[in-house]
């Protein structure tokens, strides 16, 4: 009989394999479908004007993307390491275990919830002040911003949580203030923990549809110019292409696009992890 470290050090070693292979397998059906279609939509057309056309159809829901998300997570960054750091480094015990228990209770709704939220928050800004409000790009971004709110705190009060004590009271024993040892001690060192809360964000905000559906988000409305503008994601694309769905054109749009949101936060999450890096090693410099 096998021992239970034998078994322990199998379950290991295949699990990263196994999660591996699933993510691998869903990236070449995506590809292979997205293949298969567009040979399908090529067929007796000139090639340069369906990649045309392609482009055409995604370039403002591509745009629109890359807008939400820069917007909502430079939203929720500042508030969410500000929280953060006042739940660890200024609450009470009472305080801080409470607060965490909110933001890990707002982690759990279901974006709908936040959707609804954000088309309230229009509904009543329109009874104060007029018709100006309406849904648009900045409405979506603040509920966006919301619902990823509880990673960015979560990932502060954790990383601020594992810095050594001598590292935490050393500029505090040679006079620092308690303001000037958080800015240029504490979250020096916990930025690449902070960070890891901020790929999991971009990611949501990438991805999500019911919150920018009810609150920004239109087939057609081209690149927003305006804050207060109707504006086109890849999710709600991916969404309405399939609820017309006729034919090769259709799926083509849908695969393409979903393959392109990988992209857009492989993109966002490699550069977040080089600007981490990038800290680190002018951490250790000053060290």
């Amino acid at each position: 009989m096998m021992s239970r470290n034998s078994i322990f050090k199998i379950l290991i070693s295949t699990g990263p394999v196994l999660i591996f292979s699933v993510f691998s397998s869903l990236v070449v059906f995506l590809i292979y479908n997205l293949g298969e279609n567009f040979t399908d939509l090529v067929a007796g057309k000139e090639f340069a004007s369906v990649i045309f056309g392609l482009f055409k159809e995604l370039k403002d829901p591509i745009a629109g993307t890359l807008m939400i998300t820069v917007f909502s997570v430079g939203i929720s960054t500042p508030a969410g390491i500000i929280t953060g750091v006042y739940l660890h480094e200024y609450a009470s015990k009472k305080v801080k275990k409470h607060g965490i228990d909110l933001f890990r209770y707002l982690s759990s709704l279901p974006s709908i919830i936040i959707g609804v939220f954000g088309l309230v928050m229009i509904i009543s800004l329109n009874h104060f002040f007029g018709s100006s409000i309406r849904t648009g790009i900045f409405i979506s971004a603040i509920s966006l911003s919301i619902l990823i709110l509880p990673y960015i705190v979560h990932s502060t009060v954790n990383a601020l949580s594992m810095i050594p004590e001598s590292t935490r009271f050393t500029a505090l024993s040679l006079g620092a203030k308690k303001y000037q040892n958080i800015l240029f001690v504490l979250l020096p060192e916990s930025i690449s923990g902070i960070l890891g809360g901020v790929v999991l964000s971009i990611g949501r905000a990438a991805e999500d549809t019911a919150v920018i559906m009810l609150t920004g988000a239109a087939a057609f409305a081209g690149i927003p110019s305006k804050l207060n503008d109707a504006f086109e994601a890849l999710p709600f694309f991916i969404y309405y292409k399939s609820s017309e769905y006729q034919g090769s054109l259709e799926m083509t749009e849908i695969f393409l696009s979903s393959i392109i949101i990988i992209l857009i936060s492989t993109i966002f999450i490699t550069t977040a992890g080089k600007i981490s890096g990038k800290i680190k090693k002018g951490n250790r410099g000053i060290k």
